[in-house]
């Protein structure tokens, strides 16, 4: 794999972990330093994750074929999996700092580590699919893992600070996964071209959501009129 491929692949999920870092982090910067961890610690989950879906897909032969299998395993072998594994790494680290002390943070530090999680994920896949891979999946696999980062660290977040409570928290986590798990499944089967189009409306229904959530997190920082 050349140096390019390597940077073009690094590049969507730099770019977005900044772009939450910088522009909708606003009222209170988090530290770098935990930021940067966590973006790491996202690396590693992806690696683990990537092995074990690999083992799981072995479960799975008719995945591409058959619509259900594609649905069972887009659901339970890809969503699930790689969500629960950031959840644990959120709570393992970014949940537990002194730093998170808003609900906006636990937009931030989701998406970040989602960031770190995308990064390798699209190294791994570009390795092995080659340019044109890194590229379609820069538009919409690395942003889908910001969107639902979006939702479960909103759901972490507002549960946190009680704007919401745990059953509610539950329930938009669930939301998020059953939202990944439906964008897998209209990515990985192969039964009709066609069906790729639902992807798209996936992102864009999780696009509405996760604007939603930012926006609402962002109004409840108790940095943005700190005097009042």
């Amino acid at each position: 794999m050349s140096d390019w491929y390597i940077i073009l692949s690094l590049f969507p999920g730099l770019f977005i972990a900044f772009l939450f870092y910088l522009y909708v982090d606003r009222y209170e910067k988090e530290p770098t330093g935990p930021v940067i961890l966590s973006f790491m610690l996202g690396m590693v989950a992806s690696a683990i994750t990537y092995l074990l879906e690999e083992y799981l897909s072995n479960m799975f032969p008719q995945v591409q074929t058959k619509l259900w299998s594609a649905f069972v395993f887009a659901l339970l072998g890809v969503s699930f999996v790689e969500e629960v594994t950031k959840i644990m790494v959120f709570w393992a680290y970014p949940k537990r700092i002194e730093a998170f002390n808003e609900p906006l943070d636990g937009i931030i530090y989701f998406v970040i580590i989602a960031m770190g999680f995308a990064t390798v994920e699209n190294i791994l896949y570009g390795a092995i699919y080659g340019l044109e891979t890194i590229l379609i999946r820069s538009i919409t696999a690395v942003p889908a893992h910001g969107i639902f980062g979006v939702m479960i660290g909103y759901a972490f977040g507002m549960q946190k600070f009680s704007h919401l409570d745990r059953k509610q928290a539950l329930y938009i986590i669930g939301y998020a996964i059953l939202l990944h798990g439906v964008y897998d499944f209209f990515i990985i089967q192969n039964t009709s071209d066609y069906l790729l189009i639902g992807a798209l409306f996936a992102l864009g229904f999780g696009i509405w959501i996760s604007l939603r959530y930012i926006r609402r997190a962002q109004d409840l920082s108790p940095f943005k009129n700190p005097s009042a």
